[in-house]
């Protein structure tokens, strides 16, 4: 993955006019993928995956490109330049669209995955007459219970010790 996208950066950065054209690029790969990363980082959306977020990543930066086609009426060329913000200093709003579609779209795509995935398998699940679990939580590996023990075994450790105490090893 990571060779995959240092490619494009090398090749940006090359031909590229300055280092803020760089600071914007990475900026905007970075709000298109971002929100969709903090989502699934997030306990309340257990349910979204890790192909959801790469999805909603990459989705959010083509959608930068369909935001340049329907903003300059069909012309892939001004499209594509959008993408790595040559028009920034363009009179017009086209670098403020950037910033609003690529998060936005991110965000949707990633949720139309999750949709999408949790429909096939739930399609799965009742034709091969099996229990739909695609919406239920999974259970925190033992291992975690062990360490939040011993956490509170030694916190107690502390507490009773009194103030300015330390443990000694």
């Amino acid at each position: 993955m990571v060779v995959l996208v240092i490619v494009p950066v090398i090749a940006v950065a090359i031909k590229s006019p300055s280092i803020l054209q760089i600071f914007l690029i990475s900026n905007l790969a970075a709000s298109a993928a971002v929100p969709s990363v903090f989502l699934g980082l997030s306990r309340k959306f257990y349910f979204i995956q890790g192909v959801e977020v790469v999805c909603g990543g990459l989705g959010g930066i083509f959608s930068v490109w369909v935001f340049g086609m329907v903003f300059y009426h069909g012309d892939a060329n001004a499209a594509g330049k959008l993408i790595i913000l040559a028009s920034l200093y363009a009179p017009d709003w086209s670098a403020f669209g950037t910033f609003l579609v690529a998060p936005v779209a991110g965000l949707l795509i990633t949720f139309a995955v999750c949709a999408l995935r949790l429909g096939v398998r739930y399609a799965v699940c009742k034709s091969r007459g099996e229990r739909f679990d695609g919406l239920d939580r999974h259970l925190e590996p033992p291992i975690a219970d062990e360490v939040r023990a011993e956490l509170e075994q030694e916190s107690s450790d502390v507490s009773h010790r009194g103030y300015g105490a330390t443990k000694r090893v």
